[in-house]
């Protein structure tokens, strides 16, 4: 204990309890400058809403708006802060926040095969600036799609258009999806119809396209994490879609059988769900590396991130909820 409790800053021997390493099991050294990469980037948070008939038939747009408008003000982040928003069904719609004025202004994107931003500004905004806007629009959304009939639906299209938008600074993208993406790059088919026999049925967990895993990575380079709440009632092909999320350092979040109404328990447990995720601390442009002792080593990491050297995890954004594991041998 002697040994243990020496400062060799003082050269004495000093009290252990004034000692962090030696009374607490884990403690932090903050990094210093030469550290980063960049200088810190304003927080920046895009939220992409599925607005096809089978994700508005739940009754979620609503929920998530109106979610969204009470935790405003408690989103992380400082006066930098910066929005945005893209709905999507067989085209993209776009909302432009210019300062100063008094609503959003929606722009649509029909071609969803070579996408394109519709404006070079204001796509994002600045929140503290343009807090009322951002508002009035959330109030606003979900009347404007009342009574849409739109089967299709081009979320490959949508992170492509999101990436565009959020690529200088990284931050997080959040996809609400609620049916089949089957239009646009990184369409998919219902494969659950056709796996009859057991030989198919595994092949259902593995992704059919790795358009998300490579728009992942992208991200990843970045620091752009996306996350993904899943309300679909349907087969949604999850084992693709959350390639977006593993390789991107996001999170998954599935609501089997969600609707606003007809299903209290599963409505409850998505706006809980919903204001946790708006609310809690979050680490932006993150890396992580473990060591351990002589005579083990590590071999193995799961979890959702992206292994950028042999034990450097990349993590674009890390929270309270994330977990890690990893196999010692």
């Amino acid at each position: 204990m002697l040994f243990r409790s020496y400062d060799p800053v003082s050269k004495s021997y000093g009290d252990p309890s004034r000692r962090p390493e030696c009374k607490s099991s884990t403690i932090e050294f903050i990094a210093p400058q030469e550290y980063m990469l960049r200088p810190p980037q304003p927080a920046v948070y895009l939220f992409l809403l599925d607005v096809s008939r089978a994700a508005l038939e739940t009754g979620y747009l609503r929920t998530f708006c109106d979610s969204l408008i009470d935790e405003l003000d408690k989103l992380p982040g400082d006066g930098r802060t910066q929005v945005g928003f893209i709905t999507y069904h067989r085209s993209l719609q776009f909302y432009q926040l210019p300062e100063g004025a008094t609503q959003a202004t929606q722009l649509v994107v029909g071609d969803v095969d070579d996408v394109f931003l519709p404006s070079p500004s204001d796509l994002l905004a600045n929140l503290s600036n343009c807090r009322e806007q951002v508002i009035n629009m959330l109030s606003d959304l979900p009347e404007l799609f009342n009574g849409s009939q739109e089967t299709e639906n081009c979320l490959g299209a949508a992170l492509q258009a999101a990436y565009k938008m959020v690529h200088p600074t990284g931050g997080r993208i959040t996809v609400v999806q609620g049916s089949l993406p089957n239009i646009g790059p990184g369409a998919v088919t219902n494969r659950e119809a056709g796996a009859g026999e057991k030989a198919e049925m595994t092949s259902l967990l593995n992704p059919s396209t790795d358009f998300y895993k490579k728009l992942a990575l992208d991200c990843s380079g970045q620091q752009i994490a996306v996350d993904l709440f899943v309300i679909a009632n349907q087969h949604c092909d999850l084992a693709t879609l959350s390639g977006i999320s593993k390789f991107s350092g996001g999170q998954v979040q599935t609501f089997p059988g969600y609707h606003s109404h007809h299903n209290p328990p599963q409505a409850e447990r998505f706006e809980r769900a919903v204001r946790r995720y708006l609310t809690r601390k979050i680490g932006f442009e993150a890396v992580m590396r473990i060591r351990c002792t002589r005579g083990m080593s590590l071999h193995t990491f799961h979890g959702h991130f992206f292994v950028r050297s042999t034990d450097l995890l990349s993590l674009p954004n890390v929270n309270p909820d994330t977990a890690f594991g990893m196999q010692v041998s």
